[in-house]
């Protein structure tokens, strides 16, 4: 039977790989410092850990980070927070966790 966490773990599995995807990306494209894009990536990285090890804190901590390193990014590139992209943000990361 589908569960409520099977389904958290599939949205945490895409966010996790769009989250390292984009932190490859921007490494790339070497908008935003080495540091940012390499904790990016790495935040992506624990996302799917977490996912596939189960363990509740690594997700926390991942999807706080990833929140943070967003808006640093934000500022970097624009100047400025973009509260629209970051309120999408934080409510995709509440329903991870209402999920899980």
């Amino acid at each position: 039977m589908f569960s409520l966490h099977f389904a958290a773990t599939i949205f945490i599995v895409v966010y996790g790989g769009v989250s390292l995807t984009a932190g490859i990306a921007n490494y790339k494209r070497k908008l935003v410092p080495f540091w940012s894009t390499l904790l990016f990536s790495l935040s992506g990285i624990l996302i799917l850990t977490s996912a596939m090890i189960d363990v509740f804190p690594i997700l926390i901590f991942s999807l706080v980070l990833i929140q943070l390193l967003a808006i640093a990014n934000g500022l970097h590139l624009y100047g400025k927070i973009n509260l629209k992209h970051h309120i999408i943000r934080f409510l995709l990361s509440i329903i991870i966790i209402i999920l899980y």
